[in-house]
């Protein structure tokens, strides 16, 4: 492995030679250390193999909630002023900061660097990382970190709020004022501030919210549309649905059933869509708005999660989707994530059958279809 590396490392160096500084270049490629457990967390991902209900109980936790509302207090002038700044409300920032790092206890404690040019040499998603290992050595060369500070995630991802690195070149922000966008530092300011303005940047909305818990009738649940389908909150009060606080008409909405017909079920808005750029899984999105609203104060959910389910293995859910295309509802790959075309597909599915068209991979479907 150590000499297949190197090879792929020296080969790296030649093909971005011309971007750097070549004695730069030179010894920190040099300096590239393969790290199998990178590959070994890559292959496992919380927010995409434990039950939504499972993880929401762990980033979501009494002890967070309380920690976050403390943290409102101690940091309140600072993101009084980022709110002002951005328009993204402080309990979001605060929920994210927790969800991510939980509030900076946890930055990560792998080199970015050796973690990024792992994932780039071994090739699972090799141009994505790639792309990001370039990135994080145009912040080392530039000086905005040293590279012994130069600390992340298994997947190359730093500081309080764990920014990418071509994320933290374009949105990072020096908003304290001390001619860094320090990320890294002790203090959260810099990073709260990045994450409002990475959150601004993908469309977030100044005061809406992300979207609320919804009431299906009977009638409403044997009618579903397709995943991802966009409608006024009146077009959808009119299907059936009523949500649980007053939602804007100006806006569009889509309805997402993380545990299907048997949970809670959300009316979403163009904020959710802004955390999902954060980080594209739904139950880590629906973390962050439960959180925020938690330490906002909220009350919590109405409908209960579906518990007693087991939840399905990764390789458990490629075979489904391995089946499904079998039968001509194709997912466009078996990668084992339920992404929108296995929602399509299996939205497709259930209606053909005369189920409930929920797209919800339960264990009885996937024992109907692959077990």
């Amino acid at each position: 492995m150590d000499q297949g590396f190197r090879a792929w490392a020296t080969k790296f160096a030649e093909r971005v030679a011309g971007r750097f500084d070549a004695d730069f270049l030179h010894k920190t490629v040099l300096s590239f250390q393969f790290l199998p457990e990178v590959i070994e967390k890559d292959r496992f991902q919380p927010e995409t193999e434990m039950p939504i209900w499972t993880y929401l109980q762990k980033t979501c936790s009494s002890e967070r909630v309380a920690q976050g509302q403390q943290l409102l207090t101690k940091f309140q002038t600072s993101l009084d002023e980022i709110v002002h700044a951005y328009g993204v409300p402080a309990q979001v920032l605060l929920a994210v900061w927790g969800c991510e790092t939980a509030y900076g206890s946890n930055r990560g404690g792998f080199f970015v660097l050796d973690a990024l040019a792992s994932l780039a040499f071994e090739g699972r998603r090799a141009a994505f990382f790639e792309q990001q290992l370039i990135a994080a050595l145009d912040i080392l060369q530039a000086g905005d970190v040293s590279a012994k500070r130069f600390l992340g995630s298994w997947a190359g991802a730093m500081g309080h709020t764990q920014f990418m690195p071509c994320s933290y070149l374009q949105h990072a922000v020096d908003f304290d004022g001390d001619g860094f966008s320090d990320i890294w530092s002790d203090s959260p300011v810099d990073a709260l501030a990045s994450t409002a303005a990475y959150l601004q940047a993908q469309g977030w909305r100044s005061g809406q919210i992300w979207g609320a818990e919804v009431f299906l009738s009977p009638e409403a649940a044997l009618d579903l549309p397709p995943p991802d389908t966009a409608l006024n909150p009146s077009d959808w009060a009119m299907r059936g649905l009523t949500p649980y606080q007053d939602l804007p008409e100006n806006g569009l909405a889509k309805l997402i059933l993380p545990a299907g017909i048997q949970g809670p079920k959300f009316m979403v808005l163009e904020n959710y869509t802004a955390l999902l750029a954060y980080n594209p899984a739904q139950a880590y999105a629906l973390s962050v708005c439960a959180l925020g609203d938690a330490i906002a104060g909220g009350l919590g959910l109405v409908q209960p999660w579906p518990i007693g389910e087991t939840a399905l293995s990764r390789n458990e859910k490629r075979n489904v989707q391995i089946a499904l295309s079998a039968l001509g509802y194709d997912t466009f790959g078996a990668d084992g994530l339920m992404g929108p075309n296995t929602a399509a597909a299996l939205w497709r599915y259930q209606r053909d059958q005369g189920y409930v068209a929920d797209a919800y991979l339960s264990r009885a479907l996937w024992a109907e279809l692959a077990g």
